[in-house]
């Protein structure tokens, strides 16, 4: 459960925040000026979903100190230290994940429905809330190409059947391939999205 809903919250500050940072500028008028300095695309794009790693850790600490406090529950120094590495070994998948909400708010706006509904089939399919075994094949399918899949599934593992970082290999290398799948998808789309708010002048309105 602890480990699901950190998850959960992860999830939440993802595809909430990069759409919700370029949607401010939207807002108050400022993201074509932004688009007219003269940097990477992947500034916008990339740079507001690494602002929210400071909070992603934070949510840890609190929550493993809630679970010991509240409920007696002690983690192990070493499968505290492996859960960091798992963590930091999905966040360039997960960040990847975040930016395509955030690319889609040049297009659509308001992303905020979108997010909602996103949030909750991937609580379904990644098993945050129950385990992945549950489900049909197809969606067994579809959790595989997600990274939110095999970051809760490896910190399970090191935490309640004590894997070892020998045994985190497979999935540190399912998550870097991620990471390059995702991140690729995000730059491409948001390129795409950026051409036509450009001919549509969907930077200007809000």
């Amino acid at each position: 459960v602890f480990v699901g809903y950190a998850m959960y919250m992860w999830l939440s500050t993802l595809l909430w925040g990069p759409g919700t940072a370029l949607r401010q500028e939207q807002v108050r008028g400022s993201l074509e000026a932004v688009f007219l300095t003269p940097v990477s695309r992947l500034v916008p794009l990339f740079g507001p979903a690494l602002t929210n790693i400071v909070w992603v850790l934070f949510n840890l600490v609190v929550m493993g100190l809630a679970v010991w406090l509240l409920f007696g529950v002690v983690l192990p120094l070493q499968g505290i230290l492996l859960t960091l590495l798992v963590t930091f070994a999905g966040l360039p998948a997960m960040y990847a994940l975040g930016s395509l909400f955030g690319a889609a708010v040049l297009r659509f706006g308001e992303v905020g429905p979108a997010v909602q509904f996103v949030r909750g089939a991937l609580s379904l399919l990644c098993g945050i809330t129950f385990p992945i075994v549950m489900l049909p094949a197809w969606a067994q399918a579809s959790a595989a190409a997600l990274p939110p899949t095999y970051i809760v599934a490896a910190i399970r593992d090191v935490l309640l059947k004590g894997a070892t970082p020998l045994d985190l290999v497979p999935t540190i290398g399912a998550l870097a391939g991620l990471a390059v799948v995702f991140g690729a998808l995000a730059i491409v789309v948001f390129r795409v999205l950026e051409a036509s708010a450009r001919r549509s002048g969907m930077l200007g309105r809000y």
